[in-house]
């Protein structure tokens, strides 16, 4: 391996933000030369500049996702290889997840276009999963010989639990958990009426959600977190539950993607209840690294979680093996090689060029 040529990260974005964090600070312990910097908004040309000067021109640069505007602007002032981490674009973020089409369609045309662009000026574009892959080569006209597939895994230095913090002291019985944002493919609406129905079970549910609507009610059985927590904080609520929920929407993103908490859940050998997906199905297998229910159905919820609760040797079962095909397919060492060859698939061919 080759470590004598720079491999720079490039974000608008804090340290651990991105996905492509968790190849960056892995890397970063073992190869010279690898440098994350963060970019000013305000003065994007002025440290594009100071990067050119600074580093030569067999230098690779890895636009880390969501930044994807940045590369066309990247592409103007520095000489080496761009690799766009783009995970999944930003026109499937706001459109297809969102539906935020803004005024007379700028954001969806926006969007499409920053995606579009990057990608073609992009020397490899990475994305998050296979079925990911099929579905921004189509809808971007792009030539698969130029995309990658690397799962986004976990932060595992970052993401371990505090042997100090209890945040479950208040609830009752087995714990059921989630986290994540509010959005259409969480399916939040589901798991609350789904709380309705093991309203009357020796069960709780944790549901840690920033910008969860107060208009979505649950039943008493629920402990709402509104709040924002570290990666250690969330690795100790996912730690002291006795399963996690995956999204619970019946929702087209979720054929491609792999949610975060997912590979969170799979790190700390955590049982995983989830909507049944293909995007999640690509990596977990159902009732041996998983268990699935009928998306959007919140009575299939509530009796997939009946059905768990009654078997807790499957559940530590399930836990154990995820966390197996964790290790062997997607761990933070693994992913961090994929991605290093990447990088020195692109340095040998500039270097054959070169010659």
């Amino acid at each position: 391996m080759d470590s004598k040529f720079n491999l720079v990260f490039l974000s608008i974005n804090d340290p651990g933000y991105s996905r492509s964090w968790t190849y960056y600070s892995e890397i970063a312990k073992f190869r010279e030369n690898t440098h994350f910097i963060k970019l000013r908004r305000n003065n994007l040309f002025r440290d594009l500049l100071a990067i050119k000067r600074k580093f030569p021109k067999n230098s690779i640069f890895v636009v880390m996702s969501p930044c994807q505007y940045i590369l066309p602007i990247a592409k103007l002032f520095l000489r080496g290889d761009l690799i766009l981490d783009s995970g999944w674009s930003l026109f499937e973020g706001t459109y297809i997840s969102r539906k935020k089409i803004g005024f007379l369609g700028y954001k969806l045309i926006k969007n499409y276009s920053i995606d579009f662009i990057a990608s073609h000026l992009a020397a490899r574009v990475v994305l998050e999963s296979k079925r990911q892959s099929d579905f921004y080569c189509r809808i971007f006209l792009l030539s698969r010989t130029k995309v990658d597939v690397i799962y986004t895994g976990v932060d595992e230095v970052a993401f371990v639990p505090e042997e100090s913090y209890r945040p479950q002291e208040n609830v009752q019985g087995p714990v059921i958990f989630f986290r994540g944002k509010y959005n259409p493919e969480a399916g939040l609406e589901t798991l609350a009426t789904a709380s309705f129905l093991l309203k009357n079970l020796n069960v709780s549910l944790y549901v840690a959600s920033p910008g969860l609507p107060q208009s979505i009610l649950f039943a008493s059985n629920t402990h709402i977190d509104r709040g924002l927590h570290t990666k250690s904080e969330m690795a100790s609520m996912l730690a002291n539950c006795t399963f996690a929920l995956g999204q619970m929407a019946d929702h087209p993103r979720l054929q491609r993607t792999i949610p975060h908490k997912a590979f969170e859940a799979a790190f700390l050998g955590k049982a995983y209840l989830s909507a049944r997906s293909q995007g999640i199905l690509e990596l977990f297998e159902e009732n041996s690294d998983i268990a699935c229910f009928e998306p959007g159905d919140p009575e299939d919820l509530a009796n997939k979680i009946i059905s768990l609760l009654g078997n807790l040797k499957m559940v530590n079962q399930l836990g154990e093996n995820m966390k197996s095909t964790y290790s062997t397919k997607c761990s933070q060492k693994i992913l961090a090689t994929n991605f290093l060859k990447i990088v020195d698939s692109l340095n040998l061919k500039c270097h054959s060029c070169s010659t």
